[in-house]
């Protein structure tokens, strides 16, 4: 739209309907706090004799200086296992097929 000229300059579906992304993305959070309730698990672990092995679950509040919570962190402290991570086992096929230059 060309405010000096009042005018329309280009349009494209301008008489469709569409659902704005933001939108979808409040949906998507409404049934996701409905499914996993106000948390989500933050480590998966187990105890061997004297060890802790633990791995992450991608919770983005871990470590997040914004938020109070520091369960996980708390949780790990306390123990008195030796502490073990695990980095995720997990294989990326970047540039794969559905990439808007494949």
């Amino acid at each position: 739209y060309d405010p000096v000229a009042k005018k329309v300059v280009f349009e494209h579906n301008s008489e469709k309907y569409f659902t704005p992304a933001s939108n979808t993305k409040l949906f998507t959070f409404y049934a996701g706090v409905k499914i996993l309730g106000d948390s989500a698990a933050g480590l998966e672990y187990v105890v061997k004799k004297d060890s802790l092995i633990f791995r992450g679950t991608g919770d983005p509040s871990f470590l997040y200086d914004k938020l109070e919570s520091t369960a996980v962190l708390d949780f790990l402290k306390a123990r008195n296992e030796t502490l073990y991570y695990v980095p995720p086992v997990f294989r990326e096929e970047h540039f794969g097929s559905g990439w808007s230059w494949d």
